[in-house]
């Protein structure tokens, strides 16, 4: 499936707050509406940053476990490239109520209920780690809330931490990515090896936050996130609990103090402990209480909670008859889903069944096209007026969508390309600097960039080294340009070699930018002479010098080699060695045979005529400029997402 086919069957605007149902370190949740099976559904999107914890990783972890009711499970996980970032998009199930966070602050929940509920928790606990999983993120947002009937259904979800424990050991090293210090064990602040029992600390933090409905480790909020963090991650470690666990009645309270030992091996090891502790509730669950809130939807009586529901679902059908374009689509859906809700409750709901057709068929029409009147003179004019406003709002989107390409086309270029993907991604390069060449997006980076491109034969470009050399003169006063000119000069590139106009650009780049390959050119240049250019033994020594200041290995063996044979220079055995041995410690083959000779006495009169930049183990190397792509990447590659997400 192509994005464009994701976005088409999954309706959701990633610019819509109501829309997101929630966010966290891997990334965020939005409600959306399955075109295709009619129903609402939640999509998590996430960017890849790391190979093992994304999206896939964690759907791959959720799909290898037998099925279990308290398990939320995952329909398709999407991988999308957009250039240069990737993202997953997972297709859950929407479930109306929520998460626990959510449920805790809408409901005032009976005891019984949160004895289900937390049942539910330490049973799929309890599977996950049948299965040597340890989820190592359980917290009230990862635990979602199924609602049937009378009956509250926990599903823990969000496996993105979670790691495979060793059959063996029963541990697993320990990770602080992603961390929720709240809920966060004293082993996982302190990075010490996690064993199973990690998620209990957690089942026991969220068990007190149900009776309590605070934490059991606090601080003052009035101070920074960061402070908190510290201050809390003090607390967790010494393990001392709030006073206000008095409160809570038993069982409860003996499983949150079981829970919170800080000594892993001394903190209950297993669910399944805890849930015989836990036991069966002493009397019959009744439908819940809501809490003492507004937005509260009341159902402890089914026709009062129909009632309302409807007075919300028409308010927002008629809310949407003021709206226009995704805004009223969005209105309308969430109506529909109201009336849907409303017909679960009470399928004989004849004012619901009605609704939902009237949407729909609202959702299908279109905006009729309006033949306007003949214009007037003031009309023309504003008319006039309205297209030259098109023309720039065209313009700055061209001009926007062009520095984001570009942008992401040399960071691409100047990173590390698997071999495997160099073809394919050198190709979409070529296609980005082709498709803006001779419009003034390009700067003299991206013209230096294609330079390249046409002198290589690379991504799909015509091998032409005419067409290079236009393309680096564009490149104005960029260093690197200069430096492919000279270099063309030099090899007599598409024309006759020239020795002086080599020097002339060689010159020009190494003053911009010290390149030391242009000083090694140079060097060779003045010791070699010819091509239009005499020979000067100084001017070749001082460029070797300025080359070798750069730690270059190719002129520390050419200075070498000019104090053994006395190249416009006494000879120097003792300097001789010492600029050997500096290129031989990189690894210059030449040089290493040279200081072998001079330490065995032998002659190094052969290298006055092996070693010049035609050689390939020494010649200066046409180097790719350092770039700072890296710290640029991931604005570009989020507004790209954000882009692409909002079309």
């Amino acid at each position: 499936m192509t994005y464009e086919e994701f976005l088409k069957r999954y309706e959701f605007d990633t610019q819509d707050q109501k829309a997101m149902l929630g966010a966290g370190g891997f990334g965020s949740v939005y409600k959306a509406f399955d075109s295709v099976q009619k129903r609402f559904v939640a999509i998590k999107v996430a960017e890849v940053k790391h190979e093992k914890f994304n999206l896939l990783y964690e759907k791959q972890i959720v799909d290898e476990l037998d099925s279990h009711e308290n398990v939320a499970r995952y329909g398709n996980c999407y991988r999308f490239q957009f250039m240069p970032v990737r993202y997953d998009f997972a297709v859950l199930t929407f479930y109306q109520e929520g998460n626990l966070a959510d449920v805790l602050k809408k409901y005032a929940l009976t005891v019984p209920q949160k004895h289900q509920i937390l049942e539910g928790i330490l049973k799929g606990v309890g599977h996950l780690h049948k299965h040597h999983i340890i989820h190592r993120d359980m917290k009230p947002q990862n635990v979602l809330m199924d609602r049937q009937g009378d009956r509250w259904v926990p599903k823990l979800t969000d496996f993105g931490l979670s790691k495979l424990a060793d059959t063996n050991t029963q541990s697993v090293e320990n990770s602080s990515i992603g961390l929720s210090i709240a809920y966060a064990a004293p082993e996982q602040i302190q990075n010490r090896e996690i064993r199973h029992n990690v998620d209990l600390w957690a089942v026991g933090i969220i068990t007190y936050q149900m009776f309590i409905g605070d934490l059991p480790f606090d601080a003052a909020r009035s101070m920074s996130q960061e402070s908190w963090n510290l201050e809390v991650s003090k607390l967790i470690v010494k393990g001392k609990v709030s006073e206000k666990i008095s409160q809570v009645p038993e069982p409860f309270r003996t499983i949150i103090k079981k829970c919170l030992v800080p000594d892993n091996a001394k903190r209950v090891q297993r669910a399944e402990e805890l849930l015989e502790i836990l036991g069966s509730p002493s009397i019959q669950i009744p439908k819940e209480i809501p809490a003492n809130d507004e937005h509260t939807i009341r159902i402890d009586e089914p026709f009062a909670n129909t009632k309302e529901l409807t007075a919300r679902a028409d308010h927002l059908v008629q809310q949407a008859e003021s709206k226009a374009g995704f805004e009223k689509e969005q209105t309308l859906r969430d109506a529909i889903g109201l009336y849907e809700e409303i017909l679960r409750l009470d399928p004989a709901h004849m004012h619901a069944r009605y609704q939902i057709g009237q949407c729909n068929i609202k959702l299908k029409q279109k905006q009729p096209f309006k033949i306007p009147r003949l214009l007037s003179k003031k009309g023309i004019i504003a008319a006039a007026a309205v297209m030259v406003g098109m023309g720039l709002v065209y313009f700055f989107l061209w001009r926007s969508t062009a520095r984001k390409e570009l942008a992401w086309a040399k960071s691409t270029y100047y990173a590390s390309i698997p071999y495997s993907d160099t073809t394919k991604t050198y190709a979409q390069i070529y296609q980005i600097f082709d498709k803006y060449a001779g419009t003034w997006a390009m700067d003299d980076t991206t013209n230096n960039l294609l330079g390249y491109f046409h002198q290589l034969g690379r991504g799909g470009a015509e091998r032409d080294y005419d067409k290079a050399m236009d393309f680096f003169e564009k490149a104005g006063d960029y260093e690197w340009a200069k430096y492919n000119i000279a270099y063309f000069n030099f090899w007599g590139l598409g024309r006759i070699k020239n020795y002086e106009t080599a020097a002339e650009y060689f010159k020009e780049a190494y003053d911009k930018k010290q390149l030391v390959g242009a000083a090694d050119y140079l060097g060779y240049i003045y010791k070699e002479g010819g091509y239009g250019l005499t020979k000067d033994y100084n001017l070749a020594k001082s460029w070797f010098e300025k080359a070798v200041a750069g730690n270059s290995s190719y002129s520390q063996f050419e200075l070498g080699k000019m104090y053994e044979l006395g190249k416009g220079m006494p000879v120097n055995e003792a300097r001789a060695k010492y600029y050997y041995n500096l290129a031989a410690n990189q690894g210059n083959r030449d040089a290493r045979q040279a200081l072998s000779n001079l330490n065995r006495g032998r002659s190094n009169d052969a290298l006055a005529l092996g070693s010049t930049p035609y050689q390939a183990s020494t010649k200066p190397k046409q180097q790719r400029p350092k770039s700072n792509a890296g710290a640029f990447w991931e604005k570009v590659g989020t507004e790209l997402f954000k882009q692409a997400a909002g079309r």
